[in-house]
């Protein structure tokens, strides 16, 4: 079974839409695609002539960024800040409101979909989200989603920990609510077969140093640099190079999974 993970309620505050963009800005969050771990995965295995949907696009980092690599890619999301954002920096933009259980387009409209931050905020689960990503996929088309990671760290430590604060803090009166569910590749793996896609590969999804994801996410108060968001201290970077070390899946921040549409093979592309 996936993690819960629960964060404490706070008024105005919706955590299911994952609106981390918000402390950000544009252009800083735009460069930080330039940092992922899975950035080539986009660029090799994304079709350059399809129509690439970015379902809950927040305020459209994936989207612009992969525009301006020459994909076709349309936004979609339910947050109007988060569009509303994204059209301000780049009026060239093409972007729709929809929920991505509901995605607002006919069957097959596009050829690949993207889906980062976004499914494992349905607490029902997942499963509506995918079934309307398969239904606007074309036979053959590409999904990769990318869902946060219950990485051995998160599993051993992180995870006991907090679950133990939550529990001694609700006594309190302290209210929580759910925030996301974390996967393993595993459970990703089932996740996605069960909605009917042929699985190709996960990759771990994080930042390269000197940036950090999963890390700074658990634990910026002790490890993560003052002031700078997704930036490490000392100690910090030294922890984050030998959990690296070791392996990129001891501490990631996300699982990003690679899975098709069933169907005719797509065409052979040119990445060149």
């Amino acid at each position: 079974m996936p993690h819960k993970f629960f964060l404490i309620s706070k008024p105005g505050t919706d955590y299911h839409l994952g609106e981390y963009w918000r402390e950000e800005e544009m252009e800083e969050h735009l460069r930080l695609c330039d940092h992922e771990t899975t950035l080539g995965v986009y660029l090799e295995s994304l079709p350059r002539d399809a129509r690439i949907l970015d379902a809950g696009c927040g305020a459209g980092r994936w989207m612009i960024f992969l525009r301006r690599k020459g994909f076709d890619v349309l936004g979609m999301d339910r947050s109007p800040e988060g569009l509303s954002r994204a059209r301000e920096f780049d009026p060239g933009i093409r972007v729709a409101a929809g929920d991505v259980a509901y995605k607002p387009f006919r069957d097959a409209s596009f050829g690949a979909l993207l889906s980062s931050g976004v499914v494992e905020h349905f607490e029902e689960g997942p499963a509506q989200a995918l079934a309307e990503a398969r239904r606007v996929l074309a036979p053959g088309g590409l999904l990769l989603v990318a869902v946060p990671y219950n990485s051995p760290l998160r599993r051993f430590f992180y995870n006991p920990v907090t679950s133990l604060i939550r529990i001694v803090s609700r006594a309190l009166g302290t209210k929580w609510e759910f925030a996301e569910y974390r996967f393993t590749a595993r459970e990703m793996r089932r996740v996605l077969d069960r909605a009917g896609f042929q699985w190709e590969g996960a990759f771990p999804d994080d930042y390269r140093e000197p940036k950090a994801k999963g890390i700074w996410v658990d634990y910026n108060q002790a490890l993560g640099a003052r002031g700078r968001m997704w930036e490490l201290n000392a100690a910090g970077r030294v922890v984050q190079k030998l959990f690296n070390a070791i392996s990129p899946w001891l501490s990631c921040a996300g699982v990003l999974c690679v899975v098709r549409k069933p169907g005719p093979p797509p065409p052979e592309h040119d990445h060149t």
